[in-house]
């Protein structure tokens, strides 16, 4: 086992830490031994999802955490994929409210919230407003 003084932190299965032991998870993804096995691989694998999930696709970032959720459930393992995962818990976090917040907006305050201009913001009525519908 290599002790790493500066993080005063037994590498290996065990984490030491201000006189507490605290069991490390064994391996960073949710298949365990049949996932990503070396370091750089999953350092990889987790950073490729969280910039993936910038380019407004939150289901990488929602993957990202499902992946890895060993990394994310256990501080101390791993600090070299954590930063990513979290980054990518909060991302899908603050992703989902600003999406449903403003489909719960449009779905239930409607035309009672938004008065005339309901009718030019709504989606729904997009055909009609272009007569795609073949003039009725």
């Amino acid at each position: 086992m290599e002790v790493d003084l500066e993080r005063h932190r037994i590498r290996g299965s065990w984490d030491l830490r201000d006189g507490e032991v605290e069991l490390r998870s064994q391996w960073p993804t949710i298949d365990g031994a049949l996932g990503v096995t070396q370091l750089n691989d999953c350092v990889k694998k987790a950073r490729n999802f969280f910039y993936g999930g910038f380019f407004l696709l939150p289901w990488l970032w929602f993957l990202n955490c499902f992946y890895f959720w060993p990394v994310l459930t256990h501080r101390s393992c791993y600090p070299e994929v954590r930063p990513y995962v979290l980054g990518s818990a909060i991302g899908f976090i603050v992703y989902t409210t600003v999406i449903l917040s403003w489909a719960l907006t449009f779905s239930i305050g409607g035309e009672q919230l938004f008065g005339s201009s309901w009718k030019r913001l709504a989606v729904y009525n997009i055909a009609d407003n272009i007569d795609l519908l073949g003039g009725s």
